[in-house]
């Protein structure tokens, strides 16, 4: 039976700088929970962080569970808006310009 508890994880702490691969070994070890990344405290997200994100979150969907970016501090939507990664790393919904 999976484990219904979910993975927290927090974006502020160092290994999302300093060792994504750690990030990336405990999304990939618990493949059967939730996944919730506490962004609250989080004062930036760099590139590889954003697409670690992004996958993750893809990985959960195609697994059919939940994955959530929680309380994004506005560093964090700060550094996702100059990436333009917003929508594809908090799941917001995309907006579209008729031009």
């Amino acid at each position: 039976m999976a484990n219904d508890t979910a993975l927290r994880l927090d974006l502020a702490h160092p290994d999302w700088t300093d060792d994504l691969k750690k990030v990336e070994a405990a999304i990939l070890a618990d493949i059967t929970r939730p996944v919730i990344v506490d962004a609250s405290a989080a004062t930036e997200v760099g590139a590889l962080a954003a697409q670690l994100l992004i996958a993750a979150r893809r990985a959960a969907s195609t697994e059919g569970r939940s994955f959530a970016v929680e309380a994004p501090s506005d560093a964090v939507r700060d550094s996702l808006d100059r990436m333009g990664l917003s929508a594809a790393v908090l799941g917001a919904p995309e907006t579209e310009v008729a031009g």
